[in-house]
This record gives structure tokens, sequence and C-alpha cells, in this order.
């Protein structure tokens, strides 16, 4: 079989196409090739690490105060560490016009979970029920109310869950059995829900720094089901699902065609 290289860049498909960097696609004529591709896979990336983990998909959760009330606090959307993440947090509770205490709020980086105090009598309790709750994002359950009666001083109860990896997309793999499938026990593959992810590429560095990632020999080719080039899609997902936001920052990659 040959093997061809297609060079893919947000910065100038999604500009003739009409998308964004993070959902693109461009016409690659299928007379541009000797044979009809049949199988690809994700050779090499770049992207640089520029998106938020805190979204308005992931941001919101109620404080109950004993003897002042509940307010709706919502974490400004931004990228954060632990520690920034729980003094965002903190100001956030302190901040509060219903909450009168005031709260400490650390993050554990050996444990990966975030502890709440306060000095003063009244006992606080959070609660994650609304659309776009923040219950995995500290380490909570989703639709919970934790802990059970309020407390002075509590921990989360299970580690935080946020992006520590992106997939790449293409309609290219799209199918049941073609790509990378995503564990979820609740998920099983169809050809219309299959997430067509050619590749993991795990985000390995800070905010602000750039994934160089290179596939090896060993990752598989998938067999391409987009006979048709003249459109071909590129996105970018997270395993959580909240929304990818590169910021108005592009990536590329190359992809391997077999013919």
């Amino acid at each position: 079989m040959q093997t061809k290289v297609i060079y893919i860049n947000s910065s100038s498909q999604f500009i003739d196409a009409g998308g964004s960097p993070e959902d693109f696609a461009f016409t690659k004529e299928i007379n541009e090739f000797s044979g009809v591709p049949k199988f690809a896979k994700l050779s090499s990336a770049c992207v640089p690490y520029m998106w938020d983990n805190v979204t308005a998909d992931n941001n919101v959760f109620d404080a109950f105060e004993v003897a002042a009330g509940t307010d709706t606090l919502t974490i400004p959307a931004g990228s954060y560490s632990g520690a920034s993440l729980a003094t965002a947090v903190q100001d956030l509770l302190n901040a509060s016009g219903v909450l009168t205490q005031t709260y400490v709020v650390t993050y554990d980086a050996t444990t990966f979970k975030f502890s709440f105090s306060t000095v003063d009598p009244n006992g606080l309790q959070l609660t994650f029920n609304e659309p776009g709750s923040a219950a995995l994002l500290l380490g909570f359950d989703q639709d919970s109310t934790f802990p059970g009666a309020p407390s002075t001083s509590f921990d989360s109860p299970a580690t935080t869950q946020t992006d520590h990896e992106i997939f790449i997309c293409s309609n290219l793999v799209a199918g049941s059995d073609n790509g990378v499938i995503q564990w979820d026990v609740n998920y099983t593959p169809t050809s219309s829900n299959q997430q067509q992810i050619l590749a993991r590429i795990p985000a390995n560095t800070v905010f602000g720094d750039t994934i160089f990632y290179k596939s090896s020999v060993e990752d598989p080719w998938f067999p391409i089901s987009q006979v048709d080039l003249t459109y071909m899609r590129f996105f970018l997902k997270f395993p959580s699902g909240i929304t990818v936001n590169m910021n108005n920052n592009n990536w590329s990659a190359e992809i391997l065609v077999k013919i």
C-alpha cells in the first residue's frame, strides 16, 4: 500500500470552510490520491495547551449556611491549578452576599481533594444539582449534597476529575468499529454516536505551553469510513464532555493515509 501525509492546520482551514479551531472542515479532492484511501492514523500533532479547564459546563454550585440560607456561586471560567481553584472557591464563599462566615479552602496535591473549613459556629453544606455543576471538578458526586448535615470542616469525598488529555477526532473514522472508543459504563458505541477519535493526546505540560505529540509504530491504523474526501472534518473533544475552547489558538497535525 502507498502512504500519503495530510497536513492540517486550523489557522487556515477553518477560515476557508467555516468553523473554529475546535471544529473545522476542508476539502481534498479524491483525484489528489492515486487511489481510494483505505486506512488512517494520526502521525503527529502540535496543540497549544490554552484551553480552559473551568467553563460554563462545570462551574456552578450551591452553598448553604446555617442561619443564612443558600447562595448559588459561579467559578469564573479559566484555567486553574488545584491551588488556584481552591483560592477561587474560597474567594467566592467569602464574597457571597448571603453567606456570613469566613471560610478557608485548600487543595491537597497528594490526595487531589479539597478541604473546606471555618472557625465560625455555623456549618456549611454544598449542593451540586444545577446545569453546569462543578461536582466532578471539586471532587463531589453529581446531583449530590455534601456533607449530609452542615459542618464546619470537611473534605471532598472523591478525587477531582478534570481533563488531563484531549481527543483529536475526525469523520474519516466514523463508525462504531473505527477509531478509539471512549469508555463509559453507560455508553454503547454505534455508527451515529461514536466519537470518531483518531488519538488521545495527553496534556503532559502546563497551561500556556505547547503539547508535541508523536504516534508510535504500534498505534493502530483505522479503516476509513469517509470515502468521499470532499468533506473532511476534524474536531477536538474532552473525555469529560465539556466544551473545548482553544481561546482562538490554532493547532496542527499530520494524518497518515494508506491507499
